[in-house]
């Protein structure tokens, strides 16, 4: 499954539609982690799925996600009422509560990876 994660777009507009629409054929879901200052229904995020930011005052986005990828659990937030700019603590023991093996989140500006040791792997 291929999924394009994309977060804190901050209103470029015309840079988030020229990225959606260069990998929108080659992905099976496409998720905005918040802070696209964008309204719900603004055509750049037709099909796709998306959380709310702290910038994202008026939209009406959610301010998590629970999906599946390929049958395993993912928890998506925009991070910042974890604090994942100081620790991601918070974000993991609310993945583990919702039973997600996958937390993303935005927020920090940052592009990262980090695998963590769980006792159920996939």
């Amino acid at each position: 499954m291929n999924i394009l994660i994309v977060s804190d777009s901050h209103g470029w507009k015309k840079e988030l539609l020229e990225i959606i629409d260069q990998k929108r054929d080659s992905v099976d879901q496409i998720v905005h982690v918040g802070d696209s200052e964008l309204d719900v229904d603004d055509q750049v995020l037709i099909g796709s799925q998306a959380v709310a930011g702290n910038c994202d005052l008026f939209a009406a986005f959610p301010t998590e996600l629970h999906l599946e990828w390929n049958g395993i659990p993912v928890y998506i937030t925009h991070g910042h009422h974890h604090g994942v700019k100081n620790d991601l603590g918070e974000l993991i023991s609310c993945a583990k509560r919702s039973e997600a093996k996958i937390a993303v989140y935005g927020h920090t500006h940052v592009a990262k990876a980090e695998k963590k040791a769980r006792s159920t792997s996939y």
